[in-house]
């Protein structure tokens, strides 16, 4: 009697086992390819994130000459005042 006790016990275990590991793996290995797809995507965002942020460092770092070039302008607009501008057209009408 023990021993039919011992082999029913066996049985129902390894049949437990089983069902646990047909239910439990498609589980898991969904799981682990949806952490996977996530990782992939987390990577891709920051090598996105890295490319932007590198071509934002590229645009600023320009930026400081644009600047100059506007203050340039500026000066030279206040300083061609309808006099000078006068004064240049007739200098270049005159060349020939």
């Amino acid at each position: 009697m023990p021993e039919d006790l011992v082999k029913t016990f066996n049985d129902t275990l390894v049949h437990s086992i089983k069902e646990t590991d047909e239910l439990l793996l498609p589980l898991l290995r969904e799981y682990l390819n949806n952490v996977s797809d996530i990782r992939m995507a987390m990577s891709s965002e920051v090598k996105n994130i890295i490319q932007s942020a590198r071509q934002l460092s590229e645009i600023t770092k320009h930026n400081e000459d644009l600047l100059e070039f506007a203050k340039t302008i500026m000066i030279l607009r206040d300083m061609l005042t309808p006099e000078l501008m006068e004064k240049i057209k007739r200098l270049t009408d005159d060349k020939p």
